[in-house]
């Protein structure tokens, strides 16, 4: 059962944390290189794919959002499967922030961060 939790918030949650401008910033070319014809919210995705290929500088920003959605994803996996289990792809940050009244305190916390 965890291992389906972890992996349900790991798909809500990285497919609905906004890039930060430093990801913009840093992986401009490197989406233009590797991932030029994805939709928006496939470009995450695309450039972790592509990781070992990434500039020094988009690695480093892929590597920090990464470790953000790891944090998130273990601090908040039992109010993802409580509040959110049946959201589809790309709304699980968003129905997290529905229910931010209803959060475990670990995951408000790591919640607040990325607010």
């Amino acid at each position: 059962m965890k291992l389906f939790v972890a992996s349900f918030v790991t798909s809500i949650v990285i497919s609905s944390l906004v890039p930060t401008a430093a990801i913009a910033d840093a992986c401009a070319d490197d989406k233009a290189k590797f991932c030029k014809d994805m939709e928006p919210r496939e470009g995450f995705p695309c450039l972790v794919q592509h990781k070992a290929e990434l500039s020094a500088a988009c690695k480093s920003q892929v590597d920090r959002r990464e470790a953000r959605t790891a944090a998130i994803r273990e601090a908040c996996a039992e109010d993802a499967a409580k509040f959110c289990k049946d959201t589809e792809p790309g709304k699980g940050f968003a129905c997290l922030m529905q229910h931010k009244d209803e959060l475990s305190e670990a995951c408000k916390s790591n919640i607040k961060k990325e607010e």
